[in-house]
């Protein structure tokens, strides 16, 4: 007999995990808001700019400028920018971008190559004092305060690091003008930028406003970004990123209402007709909204109050929508499969038809086929005019195989879709010199691989809306002092397709999910050339993340022929191809609560390896699919799960620590709340014998033959 103790209440469990999901790290002293950078701004653009005698020319009256929204400089509007408003990213970074390219639907649909655009923003210091500029800009820029030019870089190739310049200034009392002019070649574009002190901290007492101070007190805010469950109001703080490097390590500043006229500084508040969601609040001296919410909201009205120092008021009344987070879906259909291979590669991995419909049987419910593997340079000239490289033998003959930015996945899509599952991509980056960059000098072309590969993310949006993004490579800082632009990358495809989730790999650390931007899901690799049923298996969060991000495990069944020819290749070792053990590691990462991304490359046998897993998965599906964690995780007979009124337990024998079934007669489980209405097992339905005596459960195992893979038993409760 085994015996073990299970104390069940569903209702309240879901409550506490959705408790301390939401509001675990964001209130328990880790995780703070503490970042003040200006996401807000009044933009002018865009002027054609192709060299630095454009740069240069004056076409605004810089020194005199003070722009309100709707008025015309050099025939050109300026509009409120605040990309906040139409992107989920939560970061700093201004995407001026998404914001002016007729990519972005209901945008002023503006050149963005070969551009420059203004950005405007008034400054209220309750003094005279110093200050620094702390500014990140794609590509050169200038900068001007109260009509002064402070600095001007006409950069046209230039990667945007977060506070990687800093400008002395001096701040006046009263209302200050600070004007940025910037700059772009080609592809990314934006900039970062915070007013600090001498120590880089935030400055005490500032007010912002895109509307000019003079007239009465009004509210200028006009509308508010929407929010995500068990996610940060739009503001994102990792505790201890000195941890990892700054500009990997994501950040965002809270949304900051905005008011102009009257007498500042301002205070505000909510009218007590309405409030915002549970969980959120409003900081009255600094004008932010913070908080975590778990709550659902739409179209939530919200009547906010602004006062100025000499007590005069203003009102308006904005909504507030929070959506479920998009994470949920993956969540709960918790097996998902990278596809190394795809269109365009020779051979040619996997038959569509056939990759979803051996997908399907075995309960996958996204798949991720390679869009593209390292961006080589002989697709960049080309970026920006795909006629000119598409199809083109000279620069497929030097790729080697290898993808182009750009290829037809719509056979995939119609398959996957077809059967229900998610249609992803796998995109794989350099990891380090020798692939795409063959020796140190040639980072000098990051920027301009960057741009490629946003490229490459803009197209995928436009044509499929992956359901993810998978990104290989992604936890290796490049060289040459260089690192990636997740808050530009992540942005493109977070604006055009706002449900896609990026999955960025993070090798075998999980704890290092801290330091690649805003990741919606983030990958734990097993290891693909040892031992890779079991070894590097995931553990949990750093901790450093207020945000909830479930933790996906990539595990790659594989004989050695996979290898052949190269230095991993292992004649003497036995193939990695046991259908039982690999499904014995979906059941086990399910069951401890990640998401399980077994690899679904075909060829060299993995074919039937698949049939095998979807052979037995399929009858047992609603046992494992769909189903959360149980309370048992110390159980040495295998594991619980839960769906709805139901309790499984998969009774197995694994590589972390169960032993599942060795020929009792019983199996006891203690404190199930509720009463037990059967108990079956799991496929074939047999009813098995029970006794329920105050709080526990003995299930008679009499006749049950142990599954070489796992004993399912179905406990139906009735709550």
């Amino acid at each position: 007999m085994i015996r073990v103790r299970y104390e069940m209440d569903i209702k309240a469990f879901q409550y506490i995990v959705a408790i301390v999901a939401a509001f675990g790290c964001a209130y328990c002293g880790k995780a703070l808001a503490t970042e003040r950078r200006i996401n807000t701004w009044l933009v002018c653009g865009t002027f054609a700019c192709k060299g630095e005698k454009d740069f240069a020319a004056d076409l605004i009256d810089a020194a005199n400028v003070a722009p309100s929204p709707g008025q015309e400089s050099a025939g050109v509007l300026w509009l409120i920018c605040d990309d906040r408003l139409y992107c989920r990213n939560l970061d700093d970074y201004v995407d001026l971008y998404t914001f002016f390219n007729p990519v972005r639907p209901g945008g002023p649909a503006e050149q963005t190559n070969f551009s420059a655009a203004y950005a405007h923003t008034y400054v209220w210091s309750p003094a005279v004092q110093s200050a620094r500029l702390l500014l990140g800009a794609n590509d050169g820029y200038q900068v001007w305060l109260n009509g002064q030019l402070l600095r001007s870089t006409p950069d046209m190739m230039r990667t945007a690091i977060r506070d990687g310049d800093d400008i002395e200034l001096s701040l006046v009392h009263g209302w200050n003008r600070l004007l940025l002019k910037v700059l772009n070649g080609r592809g990314i574009w934006g900039f970062y930028a915070k007013l600090a002190d001498a120590n880089g901290k935030n400055i005490d007492g500032l007010e912002y406003s895109v509307a000019p101070p003079d007239g009465d007190l009004r509210i200028v805010t006009e509308s508010l970004p929407n929010g995500y469950t068990d996610t940060p109001y739009v503001w994102l703080q990792i505790s201890g990123n000195e941890q990892s490097s700054p500009a990997r390590a994501p950040s965002a500043s809270p949304f900051r209402l905005s008011a102009a006229g009257g007498k500042p500084p301002y205070r505000w508040k909510i009218g007590s007709d309405n409030r915002l969601p549970p969980g959120l609040y409003l900081d009255g001296a600094e004008g932010e909204i913070l908080g975590v919410t778990s709550d659902l909201a739409s179209n939530n009205d919200v009547h906010l109050i602004v006062e100025d120092s000499t007590g005069a008021q203003a009102s308006r009344t904005v909504e507030i929508a929070i959506a479920e987070r998009p994470t949920r879906w993956l969540e709960k259909n918790q097996l998902v499969g990278l596809i190394h291979g795809a269109a365009g590669y020779n051979p040619n991995h996997g038959d569509p038809a056939e990759q979803a419909e051996l997908l399907a049987k075995q309960g996958y419910s996204c798949a991720y086929p390679t869009t593209a593997w390292f961006i080589l340079p002989e697709t960049w000239p080309g970026n920006f005019d795909h006629d000119t490289f598409l199809g083109n033998p000279d620069i497929q003959t030097k790729m080697n195989g290898k993808l182009a930015a750009h290829q037809d996945m719509s056979a995939y899509k119609a398959e996957f879709n077809k059967r229900g599952i998610r249609f992803g991509t796998y995109v794989g980056l350099p990891d380090n010199v020798g692939y795409v960059f063959k020796k140190e000098s040639d980072y000098q072309f990051w920027p301009c691989y960057q741009d490629a590969l946003h490229r490459h993310f803009q197209d995928m949006c436009v044509e499929y809306q992956p359901a993810v993004f998978y990104l290989d490579g992604a936890h290796i800082s490049p060289a040459s002092g260089q690192d990636w632009n997740f808050d530009a990358l992540y942005s493109i495809v977070k604006t055009l397709s706002s449900d896609s989730l990026m999955m960025p790999n993070l090798a075998g650390h999980a704890a290092s999910d801290d330091c690649v931007g805003d990741a919606d899901v983030v990958s734990v690799e097993g290891d693909n050339d040892r031992i890779p049923y079991w070894s590097r298996w995931p553990n949990h969060h750093s901790g450093r993340n207020p945000k909830f991000i479930p933790i996906a495990s990539w595990r790659f069944p594989f004989s050695w022929a996979v290898w052949k020819g190269s230095d991993r290749f292992k004649a003497d070792e036995p193939d990695y191809a046991d259908w039982q053990e690999w499904t014995r590691v979906v059941i086990s990462l399910i069951a401890e609560g990640y998401i399980c991304d077994l690899d679904h490359t075909l060829g060299h046998g993995n074919e039937e390896l698949h049939r095998q897993i979807g052979d037995w998965l399929h009858p047992r599906l609603d046992s494992l699919i769909g189903t959360r964690p149980g309370r048992l995780t110390d159980a040495d007979w295998g594991y619980d799960v839960e769906r709805d009124n139901t309790l499984y337990l998969h009774v197995m024998k694994n590589e972390r620590g169960k032993r599942g079934l060795s020929g009792q007669s019983s199996l006891t489980v203690g404190q199930v709340s509720g009463a037990v209405r059967q108990v079956t097992l799991v496929p074939s339905e047999k009813v098995l014998s029970f006794e329920h005596e105050d709080d526990s459960i003995t299930i008679d195992l009499t006749g049950v033959e142990a599954d070489p893979v796992s004993t399912i038993i179905a406990i139906d409760l009735h709550h």
